[in-house]
């Protein structure tokens, strides 16, 4: 194939011999290498009119072999429409996960639930057709049947306590200043506050359900009794 740089366009393609591909710039008057191409780093070589890197050698690895036809106007504006769009849709990309990390920011908490159910007598379900509102909002279901047995030691660990101060307050109404606790040995007594039959830092608490020292004291008897274990 013969090759004539003269009818090369700045811009247009050519392939050297050894298969990089440069890019035709301009016509300089040079008595013998009047031609200049580049690189895509920038640098600039000299050729043939015939697109050789060496006049009086016919086989050059540098050679241009192979003039690629100039693209179209068409073809030109397609690349550039393409682009731009390539652009908008990273563009776009970006801004949706921005907007998904601030949806994300905002949605109010829900609970999540499970295949396993914590039911009020301490047992555990798996049946989900029994899953109710309630049961997910009270915090009762469970992905793991290991994580229901826990929780199930819990609840059945606190409402007996419930139960107790219902029983044991005068007023028969869970709540108070005092609480049980268990100390190193595992076993249960009322809550004493460096020797003193009052706690100020579980005073009004949830888990402080017992209204004197005395009835705290009646249900750690109970709780040690019946070998309640710590949670």
């Amino acid at each position: 194939m013969s090759i004539d740089l003269n009818t090369c366009k700045a811009g247009q393609k050519l392939r050297r011999r050894d298969g990089e591909v440069v890019t035709y710039v301009r016509f300089d008057e040079h008595p013998r290498y009047p031609h200049v191409v580049t690189r895509d780093n920038g640098f600039e070589t000299v050729y043939t009119t015939t697109g050789r890197y060496y006049v009086d050698c016919p086989c050059h690895n540098l050679d241009i072999v192979e003039i690629s036809p100039i693209e179209s106007e068409t073809v030109k504006e397609i690349a550039n429409i393409r682009a731009q769009l390539e652009q908008q849709t990273k563009k776009l990309a970006e801004l949706e996960d921005k907007l998904q990390a601030t949806y994300e920011k905002a949605k109010p908490w829900s609970p999540k639930h499970g295949a396993y159910n914590v039911v009020y007598s301490g047992a555990i379900w798996s049946d989900t057709r029994l899953l109710g509102a309630d049961m997910i909002r009270q915090g009762r279901t469970f992905a793991s049947e290991a994580a229901a047995q826990r929780a199930s030691t819990f609840f059945t660990f606190y409402q007996r306590l419930v139960n107790l101060a219902a029983e044991l307050n005068p007023s028969g109404i869970p709540g108070g200043d005092f609480h049980v606790v268990a100390d190193k040995d595992h076993k249960f007594k009322p809550l004493n506050n460096g020797g003193t039959a009052h706690s100020s830092k579980f005073q009004n608490s949830p888990i402080a359900l017992f209204e004197t020292y005395e009835a705290a004291q009646k249900a750690a008897e109970i709780m040690n009794r019946d070998k309640w274990s710590v949670l």
